[in-house]
């Protein structure tokens, strides 16, 4: 599991405790349960620790700001997994701006929430097709800003060279078998990449690429368009929607 500690954090003590004994069936792990802000320590809020925040009756806005502290980077704060959504909600600028991992919404099924669970556990993503085209959509409307990031001509070669195998969604383990190199590596490599282009995550990465970086040719032969290379990562690699 790539995090170091489970919270569930919400108004509802009972749901808290249920969804926290489901994860232990699947995880192993039990979750510590968190009702009021004041519950969490300092030590909660480490980077490598997951909040599951149930979004039933509070703005999901307010957790995100709540975990994310002023003063602290991305980087220094826990990672977000947002319960209970109402799917008319527009968080697109929480996505921006905070380390969320994955969102569901409060007509997911079970089953589905259990298998988003699954995979934000393992280091992948839970996002919706319709969130994603937001985002995209968001980044060209805020192309000033983008184009404000640290120019391509910071990224070495090799660097460009993963950075879009990453936009086209291969997994670190792909890229090592594609480029010959050794997993970590490409991870090496990936975090020299997110500090030169100011990014935390993955999709930050994707965000900044279709923007910021000249489309070549891909692996298959094809260049793929600015929303094909942001979606084919979440829709056919880590998206909410695998196999959905």
């Amino acid at each position: 599991m790539k995090y170091k500690n489970l919270f569930i954090w919400g108004p509802n003590p009972l749901n808290n405790r249920l969804l926290a004994r489901h994860i232990h069936s699947f995880s192993g792990i039990t979750p510590k349960c968190l009702v009021e802000f004041g519950d969490c320590s300092e030590n909660d809020f480490s980077p490598g620790n997951l909040f599951f925040c149930d979004c039933d009756k509070a703005d999901p806005a307010l957790y995100c700001r709540k975990l994310h502290r002023n003063g602290f980077s991305l980087n220094e704060s826990p990672a977000i997994a947002l319960l209970n959504v109402s799917p008319d909600l527009d968080l697109i600028e929480e996505i921006k701006h905070h380390s969320i991992q994955g969102i569901f919404y409060a007509s997911d099924h079970f089953d589905l929430i259990e298998k988003g669970i699954k995979k934000i556990l393992d280091g992948e993503y839970w996002l919706s097709r319709e969130m994603l085209v937001k985002s995209l959509q968001s980044v060209r409307v805020n192309a000033d800003k983008v184009r404000d990031l640290p120019a391509t001509s910071q990224l070495t070669v090799r660097e460009r060279e993963i950075l879009r195998f990453i936009a086209a969604g291969l997994s670190n383990q792909a890229i090592a078998e594609r480029i010959f190199i050794s997993p970590n590596t490409v991870k090496t490599h990936i975090s020299n990449i997110y500090k030169k282009i100011d990014a935390t995550n993955r999709v930050q990465a994707i965000l900044w690429a279709t923007e910021c970086l000249p489309i070549t040719a891909t692996p298959q032969g094809e260049a793929p368009s600015e929303a094909q290379t942001l979606l084919h990562y979440f829709l056919n690699g880590d998206g909410r929607n695998q196999g959905d």
